[in-house]
């Protein structure tokens, strides 16, 4: 009891503290928003957190970006969107910078820069220095000129171009002042050059820090970072000249004068900003929470709520290398044993909807819409148990004078899976079946099913509308401890699926393709899909031109333009 309320203080101190720094804050156009983790160093090569990939967006251009709200594709640095040309020598794409892209010195953005960002995914044991190659798909590119670049890809599908998405273009003359990979091929750099000085220079460039060296931290986009206070906060500030500040496109648009990102790990202490008014946008709010806080009048008249599909998943895993398990009868049997529409309504108060798979239903390109969904039915399931040797005893499901008893594991971090447990638990119950419920910090869950010494666990797993590549979570080489496919989920034909999706260069056969996979993934049940998740999202009335979208964060913090009304005087 000492414990629980020694912890209870130390989070009304850290909320008093919140608030008080967060006051400061408050007397400016800054849009506040909350993150729940510190932004690692801000280096802008080498970050892994979603929480730091969401400020450097704003630092930092691709060539293309997928755009909200609507998740189009769209020409960022560059003029247009290429064609494909395939022929006898191989896959081409064409792309002109355009020519008004221009970096924070007012310099021009050019194919060297972008030939000097792919280089430096080459680096000599640049992923022991942390840096990921985000590039592999280009097999070679020549520069024509200083805003023209000819790419040659490994292989064409229809994502092609989105690739390019997934990294930013760096400066040369910030990250490489020397001109260290100028005159460096990139054939040389590909087959693993055994150069000293380039060792070096990735040293030098995973130890990127905004706190060291502020200047080597800045990009093509409207924002800089001004201040990082380490646990506190992260300004950003929008420059007085920025290439696009004039364009006619909007989804270039860049609104907010500032944006303050308010470091808030705790739930009940966003939650206290909130209604203290202390920020503007609050995300990924757990949905006992999100009710409550509509239910606040005072709050509703401040506010908006919003309840945005996402690309969340949520599942249970079946370990199928152990006991009953192994049978995919009985895990079909279990499928029947979850209350699917009692989760939804009283666990996420109807913020979620079933889903067969890791493609949401909002996904109407790929998401197999023709698959019946598993009703809830402990009197079928009873059937297959049955049939298999099972019977009830007094209550209990038994086989050879044995109960069956299973342990459910999931992160208590996760607010509304407590609820789902227990749900399940009775759901369970229904067929004489002993459901243990064990939440457990997230690293024990993890540690847990690297060694598949588990039954069943809750989860979700967070992809976007291109996140189709399975093989690191579903191909069957990759069951521990070789990799992440905790269920030993896969059949010959649902590797072979993996594998051609990663590469049909058609779209409707990629459609085909991942119907047949999400049919296979549903049946064999190694993965019970129990809901697609929604994003809530709250924001303050105060701002208008708000893009929300299912790709996360959610929203477009560059659109968020303050109301006229609302500006204080500088």
């Amino acid at each position: 009891m000492k414990s629980a309320i020694h912890e209870i203080k130390i989070l009304l101190f850290l909320s008093l503290f919140l608030l008080i720094s967060c006051g400061k804050q408050n007397s400016d156009n800054a849009l506040k928003v909350r993150i729940k983790d510190d932004p690692e160093s801000l280096n802008p090569v080498t970050f892994r957190s979603k929480t730091t990939r969401q400020l450097l967006d704003l630092v930092y251009q691709s060539l293309f970006s997928i755009t909200l709200p609507n998740g189009q594709l769209q020409p960022v640095l560059v003029e247009e969107i290429p064609e494909i040309l395939v022929s006898d020598s191989g896959i081409y794409a064409h792309i002109k910078i355009r020519d008004d892209a221009k970096w924070s010195d007012q310099s021009a953005v050019t194919s060297e820069d972008v030939a000097f960002t792919i280089k430096l995914f080459y680096l000599p044991d640049g992923e022991l220095n942390g840096i990921i190659n985000r590039c592999k798909f280009i097999e070679n590119f020549k520069i024509i000129d200083k805003k023209n670049i000819t790419f040659k890809f490994k292989y064409n599908s229809p994502e092609l171009i989105e690739n390019f998405a997934e990294f930013y273009i760096y400066p040369e003359s910030i990250l490489d002042p020397q001109n260290l990979l100028y005159d460096i091929p990139f054939e040389k750099l590909k087959s693993g050059i055994n150069n000293p000085e380039l060792k070096q220079f990735a040293d030098v460039i995973s130890s990127l820090n905004f706190l060291e060296n502020r200047e080597s931290i800045s990009g093509s986009h409207a924002y800089k970072v001004t201040e990082w206070l380490p646990g506190q906060r992260v300004v950003l500030e929008k420059k007085n000249n920025f290439w696009f500040e004039n364009a006619e496109e909007n989804f270039l648009k860049a609104a907010p004068s500032k944006i303050t990102f308010l470091v808030i790990p705790n739930d009940f202490s966003a939650i206290i900003a909130l209604e203290n008014q202390q920020l503007d946008i609050l995300d990924q709010v757990s949905p006992v929470n999100f009710q409550k806080l509509k239910r606040n009048e005072g709050l509703t008249r401040q506010f908006n709520f919003h309840s945005i599909g996402s690309y969340g998943f949520t599942f249970m895993g079946v370990n199928a290398q152990r006991g009953p398990l192994k049978e995919k009868s009985f895990r079909h049997a279990l499928s029947m044993l979850v209350p699917y529409v009692d989760i939804i309504n009283v666990a996420l108060y109807e913020n979620a909807e079933r889903t067969i798979g890791f493609i949401p239903p909002h996904q109407k390109d790929y998401y197999n819409g023709a698959t019946e969904l598993t009703p809830f039915n402990p009197d079928s399931a009873m059937e297959i148990f049955k049939n298999k040797g099972f019977f009830l005893e007094n209550g209990k499901l038994k086989k050879n004078d044995e109960n069956v008893e299973l342990e459910l594991i999931y992160d208590k971090g996760v607010a509304e899976f407590e609820t789902v447990a227990l749900l399940l638990r009775d759901g369970f119950g229904q067929a004489g079946i002993n459901l243990i419920i064990r939440p457990v910090d997230k690293n024990v869950l993890n540690e847990n099913l690297g060694k598949m010494d588990y039954d069943l666990c809750l989860k979700s797993l967070f992809g976007g509308p291109t996140a189709f590549n399975y093989d690191y979570i579903l191909h069957t080489d990759f069951i521990p401890p070789t990799g992440r496919n905790y269920t030993s989920f896969g059949t010959k034909r649902s590797d072979s699926l993996i594998s051609a999706i990663n590469y049909t260069e058609s779209k409707e056969e990629r459609k085909d393709l991942l119907w047949e996979f999400q049919t296979i993934l549903y049946e064999e049940c190694n993965i019970i899909p129990i809901y697609n998740e929604n994003n809530n999202i709250v924001v303050s009335k105060r701002y208008i031109d708000i893009q929300l979208s299912t790709l996360k964060p959610g929203y477009n913090l560059a659109s968020f333009k303050l109301k006229e009304s609302d500006i204080l005087p500088d």
